[in-house]
């Protein structure tokens, strides 16, 4: 698996959130997805060959404050730490930056940031 910062196509990050379901109601095309892309103050991505399995990302001002959204991992992948890799990396990048973490999540992910000192 690879892990890097460069952020993923449209194209890629789009079918992921389709595989993962939230494009169900996010409802994003290519055109918003680059603005999603763009706007994000970074990103991690990991991929099993040239497919992208894991994604996560913060926005930020820059200044004071970054927020964590959109860590996910493709079901099939699950369960091998990925996750928690991505977490970190994208904590690490937030505290070298001397940013305020914050992370947001749905209730039922609520454990997996408490796990890791959130």
């Amino acid at each position: 698996m690879i892990y890097t910062f460069e952020k993923p196509t449209e194209e890629a990050l789009l079918n992921f959130y389709i595989q993962m379901g939230w494009n169900d109601f996010l409802k994003l095309d290519l055109l918003k997805m680059k603005a999603l892309t763009e706007k994000s103050s970074c990103m991690a991505a990991v991929y099993s060959g040239n497919k992208l399995i894991a994604n996560g990302r913060y926005i930020s001002d820059e200044v004071t404050n970054a927020y964590l959204c959109g860590l996910g991992v493709l079901p099939a992948y699950r369960r091998q730490g990925i996750a928690t890799e991505i977490f970190n990396m994208l904590r690490e990048n937030v505290m070298n930056s001397g940013l305020h973490g914050q992370f947001f999540c749905e209730k039922n992910l609520q454990r997996f940031y408490e796990k890791r000192g959130c």
